[in-house]
């Protein structure tokens, strides 16, 4: 039986993703607390079931931060399980990969569909950090390098706390809200282009 967590720190992004599943599919909430404490602990529906009522108060209890999302600062960089990641921080620090990437990744999707992309979202914004140059102790120049999201969101999903993950989710969601307007600013301009050579050449 394993122990129930007691802050989103001790969730991963894939746990965090089950239980929004949990939550979403299951509409009473005397079952969906159930469901969640059996899920925490690795084991069945069944056996929950069977748990006296004063030790499931006792285990809601330390679900308590479920109510609330995490809040935390974006930094342009993060270490994960001894691996440091860059973030992009900016629309113009975006390739022409990674634009692609946004728009297969969010495809079809409404903004409220985002979250379960998350893991792929960020794996999209946060690069590995392949190499540092250090010169003096307090100053180095880190390379990061864009290589593709799957891999990437693979092992966010894995190795992310989903309290270190959603400040980072909030921040892409504002961020793809901007390349949205530079997207359509772009394709206006374009569009304006194409018809004025049109009309230069008649």
């Amino acid at each position: 039986m394993n122990q129930l967590p007691t802050s989103w720190k001790d969730i991963t992004i894939s746990q965090y993703l089950e239980v929004n599943k949990i939550i979403f599919e299951t509409p009473d909430d005397f079952e969906r607390e159930m469901k969640l404490i059996a899920y925490f602990k690795g084991i069945s529906f069944e056996e929950i079931n069977k748990q006296l009522l004063k030790d499931f108060a006792r285990d809601l209890k330390c679900l308590d931060f479920l109510t609330k999302l995490p809040e935390g600062i974006v930094k342009s960089s993060l270490k994960i399980k001894g691996k440091l990641f860059k973030t992009t921080m900016l629309i113009n620090e975006l390739t022409g990969e990674q634009f692609i990437d946004i728009t297969t990744i969010a495809k079809g999707l409404n903004e409220a569909e985002y979250i379960n992309q998350i893991h792929y979202l960020l794996g999209v914004i946060l690069m590995p950090i392949k190499r540092g140059l250090y010169f003096v102790p307090k100053l180095h120049i880190e390379e990061a390098e864009y290589s593709g999201y799957k891999e990437n969101g693979e092992w966010l999903k894995e190795n992310m706390s989903f309290a270190d993950a959603y400040p980072y989710f909030v921040f892409f969601c504002e961020l793809l809200k901007k390349y949205q307007v530079a997207l359509n600013d772009y394709l206006r301009k374009e569009q304006k282009r194409i018809l004025n050579n049109l009309m230069m050449q008649n």
